[in-house]
């Protein structure tokens, strides 16, 4: 056996690393390295680079405080043209869910909804975990710089 062994070494050597590099091959075929998160997760993650003030909102579809919260949201969205990502946290995939808050680190977050964050070039500028009357709204997306002042 000790001949054997010595004998053929190296290609019992190279038939492994082959073998072991098929097997990796058809283990990792399937998975997505790219973080696997859904289309519109990653165009927040794309925009929330880009030199833009993004205002991003996690809601969820029975709060009673995102309901109101929304169309009010909506309505300065419109009034304004800011960047505007609502998502429905209960309606989305663990994995999504777990890319917007993994992202970077919020600052108010605790899991409540509304919760409102303003990103640029990268970076959180300031966040709210609350509701907003659209008075309070306007003034805190003015004070980050979302909408200027005229």
């Amino acid at each position: 056996m000790k001949k054997f062994l010595s004998k053929y070494k190296m290609p019992i050597i190279v038939i492994v690393l082959i073998g072991l590099f098929v097997l990796l091959s058809v283990l990792l075929k399937n998975v997505d390295f790219s973080g696997g998160y859904s289309d519109e997760v990653n165009a927040w993650i794309e925009a929330t680079k880009k030199d833009e003030y993004v205002v991003t909102v996690l809601g969820q579809t029975f709060c009673p405080h995102c309901i109101d919260y929304k169309p009010v949201m909506e309505e300065l969205k419109e009034e304004y043209g800011f960047n505007l990502y609502w998502f429905e946290i209960n309606e989305m995939e663990m994995k999504d869910y777990n890319g917007l808050v993994k992202t970077y680190k919020l600052p108010s977050y605790t899991e409540s909804t509304p919760y409102t964050v303003i990103t640029k070039n990268g970076k959180v500028i300031t966040d709210v975990q609350s509701a907003l009357s659209k008075e309070s709204l306007l003034e805190f997306l003015t004070n980050a710089g979302v909408i200027k002042e005229s």
